[in-house]
């Protein structure tokens, strides 16, 4: 789950000529050791550190599917899926951006998009990942952002902070994670949430819960 972190640690271990020589450590790669820190250090309801990795070498690779969608505007947010469960943010409620998120231009551009449908991921993966178990397929129809989340890696700040946070989290619930692409007509069910459009999302879905795993921001 955490090889790409480990890596970069170890490049900068033989960067260079003389392995003896001390590195100075770059600040994204300390966030990364915070991250294991927090780890081994931290308890929680969830799991048992040392069965962890016996654990995981048994799992089948019977994926469970969450899924999770953005909608770029001032007066939508992102929405959440799994299995007849829902849930759904408005951005305005979400105190997360360094920059306004009302503002317009700043939430159609594509790098932010980029961020959001990463945010909306990670919600998904908060309100359901420690109840379940095995190997679980966190489905974006943002490529980016499943191939940020298979090679735990990101160009954006940003994004690596909410990578760190979901990696942390998958060793927490004892769970292996992968992203899988879809296509965004076949992601409807988050797509109508992020929009806000109740009454197609209960049409097309009567059978889904009647209200949703939590309201945002969450308490």
């Amino acid at each position: 789950m955490a090889k790409p972190f480990l890596h970069r640690l170890y490049a900068l271990q033989y960067a260079g000529r003389d392995n003896k020589t001390p590195r100075k450590i770059p600040q994204a790669l300390a966030k990364d050791l915070h991250m294991f820190h927090s780890f081994l250090h931290q308890d929680s309801p969830y799991f048992v550190k040392t069965v962890l990795f016996k654990n995981l070498l048994g799992l089948n690779f019977n994926p469970v599917d969450i899924r999770a969608d953005t909608a770029g505007r001032t007066k939508e947010g992102f929405g959440c899926w799994y299995n007849g469960h829902w849930a759904q943010g408005a951005w305005a409620e979400i105190d997360w951006f360094s920059e306004d998120p009302l503002e317009a231009e700043f939430l159609h551009s594509e790098k932010v998009i980029y961020q959001l449908e990463m945010f909306a991921i990670l919600m998904a993966f908060r309100l359901w990942g420690h109840t379940l178990g095995g190997t679980i397929l966190l489905r974006s129809d943002n490529k980016g952002v499943c191939h940020s989340i298979n090679n735990q890696s990101s160009n954006l700040t940003a994004v690596m902070e909410l990578i760190r946070e979901l990696t942390l989290l998958s060793m927490q619930f004892q769970v292996i994670v992968k992203a899988l692409h879809i296509c965004g007509w076949k992601n409807l069910q988050s797509d109508q949430l992020s929009q806000f459009k109740m009454e197609a999302f209960q049409r097309y879905f009567p059978e889904v819960d009647s209200i949703p795993k939590t309201h945002w921001p969450p308490t």
